[in-house]
């Protein structure tokens, strides 16, 4: 299903992209591209405003945030924040995030705390919103590698998708199905590199015949072209 596209007040469109009628705006510009196509009037007879393509509407839309509070409320501690909408489990501003941690002219430690905020978030669920906010977070590092936590995130994932040996217990220990199937989804979607040496680990360390192939079979969709990881898959192969 297609990106659903925002509709955009022309207050809205002139507060963050300047007047039409300004040669000079990003308005004149995007609407002279077709970027931007006015769609119809609201009941003043203002105009309404579409992006062209939910790409440019998503690029511009992480233009007009200052602050990554506007995705998660700053102020949520294990419940949510009355008034504030959470925005990171909205689908349709995943992509916003992804542009917005993209932007060179926001500080480094501003994007460490959102993804911060999002390893360390809490609903008093049962976990259930935390795995979701680690898995966006796990997506969301692709657009900042420079995270301290990006390393211990994509492991994580990857543990989560096949499983980990439990010492105590000497045994290969797995997660629920819905969790797996999550964290396999998400890994073509985060640090490639790191998630190839994750996954590489992992095939080399696990005794768990089901887990190693379905690891292998991960590493074969994001390593096709990786020495290492063709290597590891070849001799899979050989010895399958």
């Amino acid at each position: 299903m297609p990106r659903q596209r925002f509709r955009l007040s022309q207050a809205l469109v002139e507060e963050h992209l300047g007047e039409e009628s300004d040669q000079t705006s990003w308005a004149y510009l995007v609407l002279r591209l077709g970027w931007l196509n006015r769609v119809g009037r609201d009941g003043r007879g203002d105009s309404i405003f579409a992006f062209y393509h939910a790409t440019f509407q998503e690029y511009f839309a992480a233009l007009a945030v200052e602050d990554w509070d506007y995705f998660l409320p700053r102020n949520h501690v294990d419940s949510p924040v009355a008034g504030r909408r959470y925005r990171i489990f909205e689908q349709q501003w995943k992509q916003v995030i992804l542009c917005w941690l993209g932007r060179k002219d926001i500080q480094a430690q501003k994007k460490e705390d959102l993804i911060r905020a999002l390893v360390e978030f809490e609903d008093g669920v049962r976990d259930f919103y935390e795995y979701k906010t680690y898995l966006l977070a796990a997506a969301e590092i692709n657009q900042f590698k420079a995270c301290s936590l990006a390393t211990d995130i994509v492991r994580q994932v990857v543990k989560w998708g096949f499983g980990y040996l439990n010492t105590e217990k000497q045994e290969w220990q797995t997660f629920l199905e819905p969790i797996e199937e999550a964290a396999r989804e998400v890994i073509p979607q985060t640090i490639r590199p790191l998630a190839m040496s994750a996954l590489i680990e992992l095939i080399e360390n696990c005794p768990e015949k089901d887990s190693r192939m379905q690891a292998a079979e991960s590493l074969g969709i994001i390593g096709q072209v990786n020495p290492d990881a063709i290597a590891v898959l070849v001799e899979i192969i050989q010895h399958h």
